[in-house]
């Protein structure tokens, strides 16, 4: 029905944890997805992260709570581009299958309650399935993007005739897959 492209993502989640705790953003990452949450109030006071415990050149205890306070500015600030955009197309509430998040910042601790309460919908995380012959590990989130666009690639390619190139493109791809996976 439509697309748009955001030019931000997870990684500019990280990039806020980053600056908010003066680290690097290797970091930042490894603090996101170990200690964030994405709803701040949900976080006790009391929860701390000692960042030598991840990198033995860092210093210092940060509090969860203030990790969690920067993704959920940022997260809510990336909910609100996507609402903004629902709205100018006059969608924000013709949902009914409501939202469905993808890649690696989907797999955040409480987007999804994040989610829910900021658009008010039915939240979801979308992430591959039914790929024949693939392992587990690419039914991630994080892959979503990428074997969408391979299979949307592929359904196309087959409507205008060309099942057979098509089945042998799929077949090298899988080959390729093969590398990469255990």
């Amino acid at each position: 029905l439509y697309t748009k492209v955001f030019p931000v993502g997870a990684g500019a989640i990280t990039n806020d944890v980053a600056i908010g705790l003066r680290t690097s953003v290797d970091i930042a990452e490894k603090v996101k997805r170990k200690y964030g949450y994405a709803v701040a109030s949900d976080v006790p006071e009391t929860n701390k992260v000692d960042l030598s415990l991840i990198d033995i050149h860092e210093e210092g205890i940060v509090p969860t709570k203030h990790v969690s306070e920067i993704i959920q500015d940022r997260t809510e600030e990336i909910f609100r581009l996507v609402q903004n955009e629902l709205r100018k197309i006059k969608y924000d509430s013709l949902l009914p299958a409501g939202v469905i998040l993808t890649g690696g910042g989907a797999k955040l601790s409480g987007i999804e309650d994040l989610a829910k309460s900021y658009f008010r919908l039915p939240v979801n995380i979308g992430k591959p399935h039914s790929l024949g012959g693939l392992t587990e590990k690419v039914y991630d989130p994080s892959y979503s993007a990428a074997i969408g666009l391979l299979l949307y690639s592929f359904e196309e390619k087959e409507s205008k005739g060309g099942s057979k190139r098509v089945s042998t493109i799929y077949g090298k791809l899988k080959e390729i897959f093969k590398i990469f996976l255990p």
